[in-house]
């Protein structure tokens, strides 16, 4: 993937924004405390529930068989379904 200056200078200044279309973003109320929680936020003091992680992950494994089933390429199930879900 290709990053250029503007993209990088932005993506610096926005926080986790990831794409250069939704920078505008970062004026949004909700996307600014979202910014907030995860700079402040401990990773390793979030507690992992072993079921809920477990039914998540059969999720989106079903998710990827169903759309290759379906004719999808790799590329679009990982975008949309994987990448994006965040």
């Amino acid at each position: 993937m290709v990053v250029s200056p503007l993209w990088s200078k932005a993506q610096k200044t926005q926080g986790s924004c990831r794409r250069q279309d939704s920078c505008a973003c970062a004026r949004v109320r909700s996307v600014q405390v979202g910014h907030k929680v995860r700079a402040e936020r401990v990773e390793s003091e979030i507690p992992l529930n072993p079921f809920t992680a477990g039914v998540y992950i059969a999720t989106m494994m079903a998710t990827i068989e169903v759309l290759r089933e379906k004719g999808h390429p790799y590329s679009e199930i990982c975008n949309e379904s994987i990448i994006e879900v965040r």
